[in-house]
């Protein structure tokens, strides 16, 4: 399985090492100083073949408005899966709409990488 690149607000990927002497304290998805979600990395997980299947929430990362690169803590760690490929937005939408979030504006949706 390969890797999911994670990248800085240049573009610049980043590599594990370096995320890690970067970040700070975990975030939470509802903090105003969020500007935007930059990846929402999944992986499918079968419970059983062909059926059960979800995608497990492995790493979410943002900006904040100072710039400042953070990981996100999100209140999920599965999302269902739709037709067998599908990360189910409305299922996030719900959550986020619940949590008093704007998913869309926040770049959730732009920032999911799946493997």
């Amino acid at each position: 399985m390969d890797d999911v690149k994670t990248v800085d607000e240049s573009g610049m990927e980043v590599n594990e090492e370096q995320f890690n002497e970067m970040v700070g304290d975990d975030v939470q998805w509802t903090d105003e100083r969020l500007d935007h979600f930059t990846n929402l990395k999944l992986e499918k997980v079968f419970k059983t073949i062909d059926k059960d299947a979800y995608w497990k929430v492995v790493k979410c990362t943002g900006m904040l408005e100072d710039g400042s690169f953070v990981p996100i803590a999100v209140p999920f760690t599965a999302i269902p899966l739709i037709n067998k490929y599908d990360v189910d937005k409305g299922f996030l939408i719900e959550i986020a709409k619940s949590a008093g979030v704007y998913a869309k504006g926040k770049g959730l949706f732009r920032a999911i990488t799946t493997s």
